[in-house]
């Protein structure tokens, strides 16, 4: 079944998502969510191969990439670093999928965007004098010798989206070319660490400095976000219709049961957790696992995370790990192939159990004991 969201209130929602087009993996290894950003946990799995194969889906931050940094050449590279990340863990793990991180403001940190800059100047926010709206340039990107000499400054703009034919180029030339190594795209919405903002006016324009924002009306704000709204939709549209996925289709509802929790208590939360629909991720946040207090885990209680997950799971769901480095012990129950379930979770008193093609699972809540019963 094809599940299709629309916007919520609070952010851009999930318009023009769907559940992905691949053929359904039932394994732990193919079900984890992970971000790589400060850390990636990634390393760990290369680390102990003998584990087996990882292959979750992943998401990667400009800052990991280096915002494109050094330049060569006097040019900065982020496009293509963020293709080269894909290369190298899709080479090390085969069945592994990859979304590049992509932004909805203009960041001039790589070539393609500058380019655009030079040559078509009206693609872009501009000040009521008519010069083109850009950021500062940011703390760790920029002019100087650590920088590699960049031939421009790396600020931030705003695509005018209000345009159709910006939107058109957009969806062309930054969100398609995400499918020719990776899986899709992460896309980060225009944020206080992005700088395009200043520009366009949609995040507390009351507190920028003179003469921020470009773009003052709330008329021309309204229509901007609207354009922002479409050609996100449209992005994720394209896609997923093209055999991808796009991380804000993903629902990060999922609470996990704790060992501080009653028995009525994990009984409710794995009942909740059952009855999430769509594209769920269960345990943590879109850039990292949770702390067991928050709905999350950790490593000792990766055997009870994994159990509950496993008791609870539809198609498409995903439990977040990372970005900490995962010891073998808890490793090995993130890349076992459990099989499909054969049937829905059951529940014995406090024990509640799902039997897959490879193993039964259950968990105590009384005891918050998990056990893995091979078949």
């Amino acid at each position: 079944i094809s599940l299709v969201w629309m916007a919520v209130a609070g952010g851009r929602g999930r318009a023009g998502c769907s559940a992905p087009q691949w053929k359904v993996d039932w394994s732990m290894a193919a079900s984890t969510y992970t971000y790589c950003y400060g850390h990636c946990v990634l390393d760990s799995f290369a680390n102990h191969t003998e584990l087996g194969a990882y292959k979750g889906l992943i998401g990667v931050d400009h800052y990991y990439t280096k915002q494109g940094m050094p330049c060569v050449d006097g040019k900065p590279s982020e496009f293509k670093n963020q293709d080269e990340f894909a290369m190298k863990w899709k080479t090390k793990f085969p069945g592994a999928r990859v979304m590049e991180y992509r932004i909805n403001a203009a960041v001039f940190y790589d070539p393609l965007v500058h380019d655009k800059l030079m040559q078509d100047p009206d693609a872009f926010v501009k000040f009521p004098n008519g010069t083109v709206c850009q950021s500062w340039p940011k703390a760790k990107t920029g002019m100087g010798p650590e920088y590699g000499n960049c031939s421009w400054p790396v600020t931030a703009a705003g695509y005018d989206f209000r345009i159709p034919e910006v939107r058109s180029w957009y969806l062309t030339n930054i969100i398609q070319p995400t499918m020719r190594v990776a899986d899709g795209v992460w896309l980060d919405g225009d944020g206080p660490d992005n700088g395009g903002y200043a520009c366009t006016g949609d995040y507390k324009p009351e507190a920028l400095p003179p003469p921020y924002p470009a773009l003052k009306d709330p008329a021309d704000v309204a229509a901007w976000k609207n354009g922002s709204d479409t050609v996100v939709a449209q992005a994720r549209e394209w896609v997923i219709a093209n055999g991808g996925f796009e991380y804000g289709c993903i629902s990060f509802s999922g609470i996990l049961p704790n060992h501080t929790d009653s028995s009525a208590t994990c009984a409710d939360k794995l009942h909740t957790l059952q009855s999430q629909e769509g594209v769920v991720g269960v345990g943590g946040q879109r850039t990292k696992r949770s702390d067991p207090s928050a709905g999350g885990y950790d490593d000792a209680t990766t055997p009870q995370a994994v159990a509950s997950f496993l008791l609870t799971r539809a198609e498409h769901w995903f439990l977040v790990i990372g970005p900490d480095d995962v010891p073998p012990s808890a490793a090995a129950y993130l890349v076992t192939d459990f099989g499909a379930p054969q049937g829905n979770m059951t529940q014995t008193g406090t024990v509640f159990t799902r039997v897959y093609e490879n193993m039964r699972v259950s968990l105590d809540c009384s005891t918050f004991l998990a056990h893995f019963e091979a078949i």
